[in-house]
């Protein structure tokens, strides 16, 4: 069974789903269709734009949990990997994080992952995330990454530590991700994630355990987070099931494959309750 990627770290390659002509974005219980065409630019495979009519007040409504299209995506790869987006996202939309505008992506001699940084609309770098060393197979062992510092709930005062975390990451005999452990600047550990590989019922589990309070003074403690998923005999994930402290449902995606092993469809549940799905159209006209 394949292994989970380090923290969802990928190594830059352009995923299927940017082959798609048209991405179809359907909201069930607004009866609501969003097509979004892509064309490339000049002819090039490796520069193109998807863009999307949003209808006016789109961003106000409540979308807990389900894929927002982006107004605009610009994306220039090289040799099958990514190396820069431009992601333009609807107006008035309210992620409760700073959204990456401008993400550039720098790979090392041997064209592995080895930077991330992410500019916000302002064109001001807000995330830096940096690949540190790789074991023999060429797994990373842990990334450094520099982000605003998280500030408290209830004066703003913010907490300096929070503005650089560090990842490590161990893996079993065969080379699969089973741990991660998140620290902020000071050493003080948050994040805490094991992973676990069920190969007869071709499934992962992911015990997931996030914890600022020794930090940020105001936090809540410990929240216990599992996420699961169910793999076809290839390694796509045809499930993903992920639930979050204080939330009724677990947020779910049921995944859908074309004959080339491309994402052809995802249907969404909603921690709300809410479904949509994303369909991807390769057949040009």
């Amino acid at each position: 069974m394949p292994s989970a990627s380090a923290s969802n770290l990928g190594d830059g390659s352009v995923p299927s789903t940017a082959a798609a002509c048209l991405t179809r974005y359907s909201y069930r219980w607004l009866d609501l269709r969003i097509d979004c065409p892509t064309e490339h630019v000049g002819g090039d495979p490796d520069h193109w734009v998807t863009s999307c009519a949003i209808p006016d007040g789109f961003a106000s409504l409540d979308l807990h949990g389900l894929e927002v299209p982006r107004l605009r995506y610009e994306a220039t790869a090289e040799a099958g990997k990514m190396v820069h987006e431009l992601i333009d996202l609807p107006p008035g939309l309210h992620l409760g994080f700073i959204p990456g505008h401008d993400v550039s992506y720098i790979y090392d001699s041997q064209r592995r992952l080895a930077e991330i940084v992410k500019l916000d609309v302002n064109d001001v770098e807000f995330y830096d995330l940096v690949v540190g060393p790789r074991d023999a197979a060429g797994n990373p062992l842990s990334i450094a990454i520099t982000v605003p510092p998280i500030v408290s709930r209830t004066d703003g005062t913010p907490f300096p530590a929070t503005a650089h975390v560090a990842h490590a990451y161990g893996y079993d005999a065969i080379g699969r991700l089973v741990v991660d452990h998140g620290t902020f600047a000071d050493g003080v550990q948050f994040w805490d994630e094991t992973i676990g590989y069920d190969d007869a019922a071709l499934r992962r589990d992911h015990v997931i355990i996030v914890d600022d309070s020794a930090e940020v003074h105001d936090g809540t403690g410990p929240g216990y987070n599992t996420t699961h998923e169910f793999l076809d005999a290839s390694g796509h994930v045809l499930e993903l099931a992920h639930t979050t402290p204080g939330d009724d449902a677990p947020y779910v995606v049921d995944y859908h494959y074309d004959g080339q092993s491309r994402v052809s469809s995802q249907i969404i549940m909603s921690v709300d309750g809410f479904s949509a799905a994303i369909d991807y159209i390769y057949e040009c006209p």
